[in-house]
């Protein structure tokens, strides 16, 4: 998404997104917590990256998709 169509956008996706964590996550005692990403859970991440960091140029959002890509 655009900076723009994700700052409307951003309260109701970060709902969607919390929702489906609470699905992925396994709690193993009180010390460990495996969450188990997916392409949903990835996006977010990256959006918030770019929304954060306020990168809206090609080269910076290819560079962000690269390090998550890995």
């Amino acid at each position: 998404m655009t900076l723009e169509t994700y700052a409307r956008e951003r309260q109701r996706f970060r709902a969607q997104v919390m929702a489906h964590k609470k699905d992925r996550t396994v709690s193993l005692g009180e010390h460990v917590t495996l969450l188990f990403e997916d392409e949903l859970t990835i996006r977010y991440q990256v959006q918030e990256m770019l929304r954060v960091e306020r990168i809206f140029e090609e080269q910076g959002i290819r560079d962000e998709l690269d390090a998550y890509n890995r």
